[in-house]
């Protein structure tokens, strides 16, 4: 696999986490998955949104799970409605 995902600290950002993904090409499978989801991206989004999947058992540690996914052009009105809820429950929660 010549392909990389991960967490790198932007230190001209305030040190702030960031999620990098690193393209190349080759044969392994994984490498085609990494060009898979960077080609959804290309052809339906730039926008992808980060969902907490819950709390799993392992059998030697329990484990908690997100999921990055693109976000279609179809899935954006409703994307857009929740961000609003949530903006609308932070103001009234101040």
């Amino acid at each position: 696999m010549k392909s990389r995902i991960s967490i790198e600290i932007d230190f001209d950002n305030g040190n702030k986490p960031v999620i990098q993904i690193i393209q190349k090409s080759s044969e392994d499978v994984r490498d085609n998955l990494v060009h898979y989801f960077i080609e959804l991206l290309g052809h339906q989004s730039t926008l992808c949104k980060i969902t907490y999947d819950g709390e799993f058992s392992a059998p030697y540690e329990p484990f908690k799970r997100w999921k990055i996914s693109p976000i279609s052009p179809e899935q954006m009105p409703e994307e857009l409605k929740a961000m609003q809820s949530f903006i609308s429950l932070n103001e009234v929660s101040k």
